[in-house]
């Protein structure tokens, strides 16, 4: 009898200044949901994109005897799309069968994660996209947020060079050979997630799906690091992310701030020891 193959999955989560319970529980989730597939060994990669709270430590301490977390800080801030280029960067000299982009806040299911990965698996996907908008999907996203997404959804699609229901969604899943993408990241701020749709669909030769997925809208969620997210600010971070994406895609300009970026100093707390793959 063949033995059922075991796909080791990681986990890529960036962070800035996330609370430390918030993490460790959403660690913590990954972990008791990996539990449900027998045929999946899962591992974390979490990456502190310039922190001024002390999470990173105190998870340190935490996960120190967990051989399945590598911890990675950067002392600068460089944003979110430069926390996944790193992540992709780090974890893929592991060679992992499939890798998450995954949300810290808790937003994110991670038994629906593990269930695409398993969709992309069974279905030989390279790249299986989280969406909200697949019909009898339930949505519960504020009002103001969904109107922002469907407008850009409209004005973007000829930008992006394919359609997607959903174009502001974290959760996604690669392949070996998919993860790649992520380290051709230019844009670092939340702009990424359109850049990232466009290098997928630059890449003609990907095999590309979308699943059902239900994002948890908590109040810590919804308004952790910006404050109280008001309508305005929902819509004026909106237009700015719009802006420099069009001006990356039409003008092949990359805003002023990314040329400052310095390559970090990164601190690994710990290497995944003598796992190989």
């Amino acid at each position: 009898m063949q033995k059922t193959k075991t796909l080791k999955i990681a986990f890529l989560i960036p962070f800035y200044n996330e609370h430390f319970s918030v993490l460790k529980r959403t660690i913590l989730r990954i972990f008791k949901a990996s539990k449900k597939f027998p045929q999946v060994e899962t591992f974390i990669f979490a990456y502190d994109d310039g922190s001024t709270n002390k999470t990173f430590y105190k998870l340190a301490g935490v996960f120190k005897n967990n051989r399945h977390i590598i911890l990675i800080r950067n002392p600068e801030n460089n944003g979110q799309g430069y926390a996944l280029k790193m992540l992709a960067k780090t974890a893929k000299a592991f060679k992992f069968d499939y890798y998450i982009t995954f949300d810290a806040d808790g937003q994110h299911n991670p038994k629906t994660a593990l269930r695409m990965a398993m969709f992309a698996y069974k279905n030989k996907y390279d790249v299986v996209l989280g969406s909200r908008y697949i019909k009898g999907t339930p949505n519960y996203m504020p009002t103001i947020r969904k109107l922002a997404v469907y407008l850009a959804r409209f004005l973007l699609v000829p930008f992006l060079g394919k359609y997607y229901t959903d174009i502001q969604n974290g959760l996604r899943v690669f392949n070996k050979k998919a993860i790649n993408l992520l380290t051709k990241i230019k844009l670092f701020r939340m702009e990424h997630s359109l850049e990232i749709l466009y290098l997928i669909a630059k890449n003609k030769k990907l095999k590309v799906a979308e699943f059902p997925t239900v994002i948890k809208y908590t109040k810590y969620a919804t308004t952790t690091n910006h404050g109280e997210a008001s309508n305005t600010k929902i819509l004026a971070r909106g237009f700015y992310i719009v802006k420099n994406f069009l001006a990356y895609r039409l003008l092949g300009l990359v805003p002023d701030m990314y040329s400052a970026v310095k390559k970090p100093h990164l601190d690994i707390f710990k290497t995944l020891g003598t796992t190989t793959h």
